[in-house]
């Protein structure tokens, strides 16, 4: 949203996550794991460039394992409305990764590239946790905010607004 909390954390504080419930937060990995093994829930992601330009996804079927095999992304479901592509769907069956636990397919570290912890799998496609730039440009080596190619298929172009919110699915 604005930068003031920095998502380049260890395996423990996306576990249990960190940041301001009323600005930028992550609620945690456990907590995610805990949810979504209670029932089914969607999972809305909305997305913003410098530009202005805004659209958003979402998933009907959003869940996560547990520690033990590293936070895996186990299920996004179908992508039911929105009209951002859906990038997060090669994310599934990966690991979670952070920088003090690799557990990428990827030779060398996703995270080192990124910045921040994602289910990455070869590194590309999404990275939702990435390093933040204010207006949108990337200035250094390490890649911002990520979805794919939605909206630009300029690598050097960050998002500047991400929210990703779960809620019970209705039926």
């Amino acid at each position: 949203m604005d930068g003031s909390v920095d998502f380049n954390r260890n395996w423990t504080e996306y576990r249990d996550g960190f940041g301001n419930l009323t600005g930028e937060f992550f609620i945690g990995l456990e907590k995610l794991h805990q949810i979504t093994q209670s029932g089914q829930y969607e999972l809305l992601i909305r997305l913003g460039r410098g530009n202005g330009y805004r659209d958003f996804i979402k998933y009907d079927n959003f869940k996560i394992g547990s520690e033990k095999n590293s936070y895996r992304l186990e299920s996004v479901g179908n992508p039911t409305a929105g009209g951002a592509a859906d990038y997060l769907k090669y994310n599934l069956n990966n690991k979670f990764s952070t920088y003090d636990r690799d557990n990428d397919n990827a030779i060398g570290s996703c995270v080192t590239e990124h910045g921040g912890g994602w289910w990455f799998g070869n590194c590309g496609y999404s990275s939702l946790n990435g390093r933040f730039y204010k207006d949108g440009k990337i200035k250094d080596r390490l890649y911002g905010i990520s979805w794919g190619m939605w909206a630009t298929r300029d690598y050097t172009v960050s998002m500047t607004f991400v929210e990703m919110m779960i809620r019970p699915k209705t039926f």
